[in-house]
Parts: structure tokens; sequence; C-alpha cells
């Protein structure tokens, strides 16, 4: 696969999973990256709100790192 076009795919995804944080954070709703039939409003289930709302920023960071990676190696 050609490395623009992995670059391409992990832009994608920081910017569909950053929109869900900042969505999650801005409503008070959250729900993980990858599970779309778990909500956890943050009222309610705090802990579980913060644990997917720390999902998907370490989501985001880690396709960030890789992008810096291979950019960096070339």
């Amino acid at each position: 696969m050609s490395d623009n076009l992995v670059r391409a795919i992990l832009v994608l995804g920081i910017v569909i999973i950053g929109s869900l944080l900042i969505y999650g954070l801005r409503s008070g709703t959250m729900s993980a990256a990858g599970v779309p039939y778990a909500r956890y409003v943050r009222s309610e289930h705090p802990i579980m709100f913060w644990l997917a709302a720390t999902f998907n920023a370490g989501m985001a960071i880690g396709a960030i790192a890789l992008i810096h990676a291979g950019l960096s190696n070339t």
C-alpha cells in the first residue's frame, strides 16, 4: 500500500475520532470509536464517559504519532 494512501487514511481517522471527541465533550455524551452501540452520558456513567474519552484521545494521538514517524523516515 502506498505511503500516501496510509497517511490519508490516518488523517481521515484523526478527523473522525477528533470530531467524536469534541462532540462528546461538548454534548456530555461520549461513544468510544469502534463501539457504535454504546453511548455514555457524563452525568449517569462518568467513569465510562471518561474512559471512552481517553480511548478516543489515545487513538487520535496514536494516529498522529504514526504519521509523524512515517514523515520523519522519509
